[in-house]
């Protein structure tokens, strides 16, 4: 796979709580790159990982009902299926 080609540029933006207890929320964005699966894949097993498992979306058991319903209102193991998670194990 031509990783320089590869993949996509995407802003992340992140939100929470700042620590203090308060009701004051905090969002942070940044520039990332996402690779294809093919391309991640290709760069672990090259490192020295012999084994990649991507695993399928999901969502915890014990979510509040609004997140698993918007979860699976608008599909996101369908959307999030690019993007992925994994295990990459090493002997």
């Amino acid at each position: 796979t031509d990783s320089i080609h590869d993949g996509m540029l995407a802003d992340v933006t992140l939100f929470g709580s700042d620590s203090s207890g308060s009701n004051n929320k905090t969002r942070v964005t940044f520039p990332n790159h996402f690779w294809s699966k093919d391309t991640i894949t290709d760069a672990l097993l090259e490192s020295g990982f012999d084994r990649v498992e991507w695993l399928p979306p999901s969502i915890a058991a014990d979510s509040p009902q609004d997140v698993v319903n918007e979860f699976e209102r608008i599909d996101c193991s369908a959307a999030l299926s690019d993007v992925g998670f994994f295990v990459a194990t090493k002997k």
